[in-house]
């Protein structure tokens, strides 16, 4: 319903564009000449008019320089953005593809600013529009930006379905930051569900997408999370520290100490279990400079410091850990750590106790983390047999719509052909009716040649006329018509006015009628000459065969410079020139009864 109202706000808006008068007032003038067209012509100009029509009704982007502006702006100052965008009231009321750039860069300045969206509402707008349009990185971002609102509305199965979406319309654009987004948050996705090998695949695939984009902020981001999900697939220790100290030193060019601190701390935890010193000097930063690490990190600083044997510094970080709410890891190494302790002080029994809950918390966490590893299989299972339906579906899919495409296309050429055979046959009627309208059109014109001219304007024209008749007469009953034709055409041509003689006699006429001609030139600017003579003939009460015989004219051209002159006064086709002229001259004709 949303695409229906798109089409047909665009086709209203293209009638209501200036180019379309001009466009009408063009086929106007050309309707007299269409009835020429041969059957070609009309196709092509119908085959035209469709594309011009289809052309119009496609999905356009805004021009709407506050949008516009807001949308530069969005990608470094995201506040700014919402604020400019905040400025347009009633955005409703816009057009349509203003109106859908007001839903897409609106929602996605208020999801960078952290803003709390609890609908879809205003992303779907933008879906419905810019989807399926040549606008495909407009239509990728709304996809996107459904998948980030399903997330805060906590439906990650809708999310993922819009992720991939985006990607597929993304990845044959160079929106590469959007692209990369799309791609890590489908990694995180599956991070969430605990499928590591799919959650790796998708953030080293949005590392190599950010490296085309330059953008490091989320270079950081893909290689700290590829780092941990190599971490948890149990992968080699340089893989993990390669990708590890690739985010540590994209975050020192970007001068970001929270994510410095941050990583160092997590290669100090990498590292406990094998390099004790190393560990404590990666620890120490974090426990230092960052209130959010500082618990953890004493915990593993207190066990990597009994492994060494500093049994000072190992309790001072046991004391700095021993009220605050940890993790069950971190539970297990300060229980080692007081174990170690108490066993280099000789205190055997407390070092029991805490190796017993340390070995308990062990177990605990080895159990989970089968049963997590079974799930996780499971869940891999699941995935492959999923996307093995998929894949069976997509094939189906394909070979329908081939069978479809193939049997459109045959069905497509038996129409072509019906139709090129009903064309020509009707381009031969076409033809044989032209011939015979020409028949008839030379018969009709040896007939009005025939015809006798009348009246001329008061005396002079009648007597015209009548020298004209009688010289006819005399012409016919000669015996040697064929010797005498010259002298009969140049004794015509002197007896028809010119139309530069009119000029005398129209205002003549005028004076007769009190200047009733001038308003009618005045009052209808575009009757030509010739239709002030057709004109000024009718008001001295000349019918059409004496006009025919004064001018010379027939009255196939009597005619249409009548239609003509009845189309430029604004005159119904089946009233009366002659009797429209009467009421004018008269002054009863009322000009808003037109």
């Amino acid at each position: 319903m949303i695409n229906f109202k798109v089409q047909l706000f665009t086709v209203q808006a293209f009638f209501k564009s200036p180019k379309v008068p001009f466009f009408a007032n063009a086929l106007s003038n050309r309707a007299c000449n269409f009835k020429k067209l041969p059957l070609s012509s009309w196709h092509y100009l119908a085959t035209l008019l469709c594309c011009l029509i289809c052309s119009s009704c496609g999905p356009r982007y805004t021009r709407h320089p506050i949008i516009l502006e807001a949308e530069h702006m969005l990608c470094n100052n995201p506040d700014s953005a919402l604020n400019l965008l905040v400025t347009i009231e009633h955005p409703e009321q816009l057009s349509m593809p203003d109106y859908a750039a007001w839903c897409l860069h609106y929602t996605h300045a208020s999801y960078k600013c952290y803003s709390d969206i609890q609908s879809d509402s205003l992303i779907r707008v933008a879906l419905n529009y810019y989807n399926g349009s040549k606008l495909t990185t407009y239509s990728g971002t709304a996809y996107y930006l459904s998948g980030c609102v399903s997330e805060l509305l906590n439906d990650t199965k809708k999310a993922m379905e819009y992720y991939k979406h985006a990607v597929n319309l993304l990845q044959e654009t160079d929106e590469y930051n959007t692209l990369g987004l799309a791609v890590i948050n489908t990694g995180y996705i599956y991070k969430q569900n605990e499928l590591y090998t799919e959650a790796s695949k998708q953030f080293k695939k949005s590392l190599e997408i950010f490296l085309k984009s330059g953008d490091r902020r989320n270079q950081i981001s893909a290689c700290f999370e590829l780092s941990n999900m190599l971490l948890q697939l149990n992968a080699p220790l340089d893989s993990i520290l390669y990708y590890s100290n690739k985010a540590l030193d994209l975050s020192r060019q970007t001068n970001n100490t929270a994510l410095i601190h941050r990583i160092l701390s997590r290669q100090g935890e990498i590292l406990s279990y094998s390099d004790s010193r190393s560990a404590i000097n990666y620890l120490l930063p974090g426990y230092t400079n960052s209130s959010n690490l500082r618990e953890r990190n004493a915990s593993f600083l207190a066990y990597n410091y009994s492994q060494l044997g500093s049994v000072d510094s190992a309790l001072f970080y046991l004391k700095a850990s021993a009220n605050e709410p940890i993790d069950q890891e971190s539970s297990i190494l300060r229980n080692l750590a007081h174990a170690l302790v108490y066993s280099k002080l000789n205190e055997y029994d407390k070092a029991y106790r805490y190796i017993k809950q340390a070995y308990f918390d062990q177990d605990t966490v080895f159990r989970a983390k089968l049963q997590s590893q079974l799930y996780e299989i499971d869940k891999q299972f699941d995935f492959a047999e999923k996307e093995k339906e998929n894949a069976q579906l997509k094939l189906s899919i394909r070979n329908k719509i081939i069978a479809i495409s193939l049997l459109t296309i045959g069905t497509l050429s038996m129409l072509l052909v019906l139709l090129l055979a009903v064309m020509r046959h009707r381009k031969k009627q076409h033809a044989l009716r032209i011939h015979q309208q020409q028949l008839e059109f030379e018969i009709k014109n040896k007939e009005l040649e025939l015809t006798q001219k009348k009246q001329l304007l008061l005396h002079k024209l009648k007597q015209r006329i009548e020298l004209t008749i009688s010289f006819n007469q005399q012409i016919g009953t000669n015996n040697h018509k064929s010797a005498n034709t010259d002298i009969h055409h140049r004794f015509i041509s002197q007896l028809i006015l010119s139309e530069s003689d009119w000029a005398y006699y129209i205002n003549e006429i005028d004076t007769l009628f009190n200047n009733k001609l001038s308003q009618l030139k005045i009052q209808y600017p575009d009757l030509t000459t010739t239709d002030m003579i057709l004109v000024a003939l009718s008001c001295l009460g000349f019918d059409i065969p004496d006009t025919c015989q004064l001018l010379n004219i027939n009255k196939n051209t009597m005619y249409t410079r009548r239609k003509r002159i009845k189309k430029r006064l604004g005159i119904d086709p089946e009233t009366g020139l002659a009797e429209w002229v009467e009421l004018f001259m008269t002054a009863t004709y009322k000009q808003n009864s037109l």
